[in-house]
């Protein structure tokens, strides 16, 4: 995250709960319990307060904005799915998820990536040579371009900062 203050992981499981996201505070060297209710230390999933269902979906690439304000959890195998995770670098308690209108017609996502704006982020298809840039801050896409020359291949995402 911002700050190199947060490392953010996924960890794929079994079903029914196919996926959480840990949370790793650097700067104290420990995770984040996200359900100080329960004795154990618990990721953002079915376990966290509150609970997050990552149902018929693993948790395959996350990706954070530069200002660490915003994540977003590309879902695949099963169900595509995608979540945007709202967070607050200056308190790691404070954090919201929520799953993006999925009508959006974003298909089979590959890559996720940020663009310098941390409300645009940038997604890659597995088929299509498709390139979307959405709005985290919106929920909206703001634009799509097919790239012709990879059309039937995966297309990968490189984004520098």
């Amino acid at each position: 995250t911002a700050g190199n203050g947060q490392l953010l992981l996924t960890i794929q499981g079994a079903s029914p709960n196919f996926s959480e996201i840990a949370r790793f505070d650097v700067t104290v060297g420990a995770f984040i319990d996200h359900n100080p209710a329960t004795p154990t230390i618990d990721a953002i999933g079915s376990m966290s307060s509150p609970p997050v269902a990552f149902a018929g979906s693993y948790a395959s690439h996350i990706a954070v904005s530069g200002d660490g304000t915003h994540a977003l959890v590309v879902g695949s195998y099963g169900t595509a799915r995608l979540q945007s995770l709202t967070l607050d670098p200056r308190n790691p308690d404070a954090w919201g998820i929520a799953t993006v209108n999925s009508s959006l017609g974003l298909g089979p996502i590959l890559d996720v990536g940020f663009l310098p704006d941390p409300t645009l982020a940038v997604f890659t298809s597995h088929v299509n040579g498709r390139v979307t840039i959405f709005d985290v801050g919106t929920d909206t896409i703001v634009a799509t371009r097919t790239l012709a020359s990879v059309t039937g291949d995966p297309l990968h995402l490189c984004l520098g900062r």
